[in-house]
């Protein structure tokens, strides 16, 4: 790159990169270390799930974004059976429940795995579950009909998911004095900043 020019994705890339940092930064300031690096590790696993399934099935990786809420993996499923697809989305949340199975005697890493299972289950645009059930239908042909039924139900959910944070968020202002639950109030804060946009 000459001296003087911007290249804008070069600059993108920085922004991200910072802004990344930044809520890492954060997140290990504010929240308990044990669970803040098993969230992390699990979360890291479930797209390890969904990158071993989109190999088996030969789907082309785009990229991997990482966002405030988690990470979106972006994939090439132009021209991809729904199966396959299914299959690719279901790979996230089986790697995480599978992870809760085999670590029950462990509170901690089993609670963040069925949380993180269940989370990406609920039918949110963007979200695991969302993309199972538009394949679904698509083996069936009723792609479109289940697009407007997620748009409504996903506007509920995200109202619902909203007012809870926000009590999670003042009830944990208001109970604990170390700051951990206020940290935690505020990462499922950051959780639905992923989802805010469905909300229209």
């Amino acid at each position: 790159m000459r001296a003087g020019i911007v290249n804008p994705a070069h600059m993108r890339g920085m922004a991200r990169f910072w802004l990344a940092l930044g809520v890492l930064s954060f997140v290990f300031a504010v929240l308990p270390a044990m669970p803040t690096l098993v969230f992390l590790g699990s979360a890291a696993a479930h797209e390890c799930g969904h990158i071993g399934a989109m190999a088996l099935c030969g789907v082309p990786r785009r990229g991997l974004r990482l966002m405030a809420g988690g990470a979106v993996l972006d994939g090439e499923f132009l021209g991809v059976p729904f199966g396959k697809e299914l299959f690719c989305a279901a790979a996230g949340p089986a790697v995480n429940i599978l992870f809760a199975v085999l670590c029950s005697g462990v509170n901690t890493v089993c609670a963040v795995n069925v949380l993180l299972a269940v989370y990406n289950l609920l039918p949110l645009d963007g979200n695991d579950g969302a993309v199972m059930l538009y394949a679904a239908a698509g083996m069936c042909g009723a792609e479109d009909a289940m697009r407007r039924l997620l748009r409504v139900v996903g506007q509920v959910l995200w109202a619902v998911l909203l007012m809870l944070s926000a009590w999670v968020f003042w009830y944990g202002a208001l109970a604990d004095q170390r700051g951990g639950s206020v940290g935690y109030g505020a990462l499922f804060f950051c959780v639905l900043v992923r989802g805010i946009r469905g909300v229209r």
